[in-house]
């Protein structure tokens, strides 16, 4: 706990001298007392009562959770050895990237088929196709979501057509 003491020049008001209590405990009342000194010598004193807020208790209600994603597909399984997995997607084709948009709860996943779905992260839930063969000229291999910018990069393999 920490307070910041700030004191301004009254005749010039363009200096500022600051001094910061550290330590202090938390739920606590402190006295304290400010004099100013000059040529001339020191002032009277001012106190004032200053009381730091109580300490914030943090409940951790959040489990860590893994996103694992094997050929055909993705399980949600919560860091609790008694917890039970969570199939999430399921796919025919095998899967060849992944990503995960936590803020909008997605669940992105590219398959050998050419194809690039987008299904919740909270349950299990039908894809919606994003990216299909006939859409691009190129097999879609690895995802990677920019939550930031609401963006899903795409890499790919592309597909030369054949000679003659």
């Amino acid at each position: 706990m920490t307070i910041l003491l700030v004191f301004k020049d009254i005749p010039t008001a363009n200096n500022t001298n600051f001094y910061m209590c550290k330590n202090l405990l938390p739920d606590r009342n402190y006295s304290v007392s400010v004099a100013m000194r000059n040529g001339v010598g020191e002032g009277p004193s001012v106190s004032i009562l200053v009381s730091t807020p109580p300490e914030q208790t943090v409940e951790d209600k959040l489990k860590p959770t893994l996103i694992i994603s094997t050929q055909h597909k993705v399980i949600r399984q919560i860091a609790d050895i008694m917890a039970d997995q969570v199939t999430i997607a399921q796919r025919q084709n095998t899967i060849t990237g992944m990503a995960i948009h936590l803020s909008r709860r997605l669940l992105f996943i590219s398959d050998s088929g050419g194809f690039v779905k987008s299904s919740s992260l909270n349950q299990f839930s039908e894809p919606r196709v994003i990216l299909s063969p006939e859409q691009a000229s190129f097999n879609p291999l690895s995802l990677s979501a920019d939550w930031l910018n609401d963006q899903l990069y795409i890499l790919g393999e592309v597909q030369h057509p054949s000679g003659p």
